[in-house]
């Protein structure tokens, strides 16, 4: 097994020594805009951050909403009553309830999953097994960027349709609306988008596959215990990084610790404001590796941030390691996976008879096996592979007979 890590090492992973690219990015004054980076392509969108309340995550399978905090939107969950309470709301004591925010640990941990209990449980409504719906069992008192209340309520998601049921109305009862949400319509995306103010219901991000970090503005935890508004950076779904600290800047061994899954590992706290000076200063020997979409391995570190009055962000980055599968090493054997992007299982398929001892080997890019399978059956040219228990991510098949290896990639979604 030593030895087969060592030669998927010397295929997958090719160290390059391309050279550092200096990157500038501009959320606007006041950081009004959400900037969408490709770690290949560059700067692949810029969103204004105001335009939007809520969003629902699109994929089926999930109930994850987002509120807008970074942008001064309080949600709270109403304590006095079930959804049975909902034409005779009370707000005595509202300012003494928690404030729910997004969690940092996972786009699908939005604020409105806050308080789920696990399982069946999405927070704001529970799972029906018979119906496959999400039943809306909470009520919500929710602050927009006016300053504005409305009374809302989740009344549930049909998840055979992937759409939402919203309803909601000022809080004298008044403007009391029932939405449908056709979140169908945006799976190319991460998030679809609602605006109260117009009731519109879109798209705002670069689709999904174009993106691998974002620069935005949101609410954190602080180490006292208090969430507080800050300007940071996420990681796009299936793209992990990792954080080294304190290191030299021509740090390069991005393997010596896991990837995390996280939305939140660059985060804020690379910068630090210097009272006495009065000016922002960088974290010293700190450096983040990104795993990009592709499957490459990229090293990042920040040199300037200028702060709110132009929100400009600088930092340089470069190619590390390119997981380049292109060339198969087994002469001209092909090998073809389908679904890929793939969920409970794949069908791995191979161009020619390679005889009758075949191992599939699926490794995850810190080179972990992770899934494997022995095919005894000869001239059999293609096997079904459970992967139902793999976490989203990119990973490496492995066909192997004898000293023949050949390698692709594999998306888990």
């Amino acid at each position: 097994m030593k030895k087969l890590k060592l030669i998927l090492v010397a295929v997958a992973m090719i160290a390059t020594s391309a050279a550092y690219s200096q990157t500038t990015v501009t959320m606007g004054a006041g950081y009004t805009d959400d900037v969408y980076y490709s770690m290949k392509n560059g700067i692949t969108g810029i969103a204004p951050r105001a335009e939007w309340d809520l969003g629902f995550y699109t994929n089926i399978l999930s109930a994850g909403i987002i509120v807008n905090d970074g942008s001064g939107i309080e949600l709270k969950l109403y304590p006095k009553a079930d959804t049975s309470g909902w034409m005779s709301i009370d707000t005595n004591g509202m300012s003494e309830w928690p404030v729910l925010y997004n969690g940092e640990d996972s786009w699908e941990n939005g604020a409105f999953n806050r308080h789920g209990s696990g399982m069946l449980d999405y927070g704001w409504g529970v799972y029906n097994m018979q119906s496959h719906e999400v039943l809306g069992d909470s009520l919500y008192i929710i602050k927009l960027q006016d300053g504005t209340y409305k009374k809302l309520w989740i009344v549930r998601k049909v998840s055979v349709e992937n759409k939402y049921v919203i309803r909601y109305a000022d809080l004298d009862n008044s403007h009391d609306k029932v939405r449908e949400l056709m979140n169908n319509n945006f799976t190319d995306y991460n998030f679809a988008y609602f605006d109260f103010a117009d009731e519109s219901f879109f798209d705002r991000e670069p689709p999904k596959e174009d993106w691998d970090i974002v620069f935005t503005k949101y609410q954190a935890l602080q180490p006292q215990g208090v969430y507080y508004p800050v300007v940071g950076v996420f990681n796009n779904v299936n793209v992990p990084a990792n954080r080294f600290h304190p290191v030299t800047l021509d740090f390069t061994d991005w393997f010596s610790q896991p990837f995390d899954s996280a939305k939140v590992v660059i985060g804020y706290d690379w910068k630090y404001f210097d009272l006495s000076a009065f000016q922002w200063n960088l974290e010293d020997s700190l450096v983040f590796f990104i795993n990009d979409r592709e499957g490459d391995i990229y090293k990042l570190f920040f040199t300037y941030f200028a702060g709110t009055t132009s929100g400009e962000i600088q930092f340089d980055d470069e190619v590390i390691s390119v997981l380049d599968l292109d060339e198969p090493l087994a002469d001209d054997i092909k090998l073809m996976l389908a679904p890929n992007p793939a969920g409970s299982f794949v069908r791995l398929s191979w161009s020619q008879d390679l005889g009758s001892e075949i191992s599939v080997r699926v490794y995850d890019l810190s080179g972990k096996e992770v899934l494997s399978q022995e095919i005894s059956n000869g001239g059999q040219t293609s096997t079904r592979l459970d992967i139902g228990a793999l976490k989203e991510g990119m990973y490496l098949v492995s066909l192997i007979s004898g000293d023949r290896v050949i390698n692709e990639k594999l998306l888990v979604e």
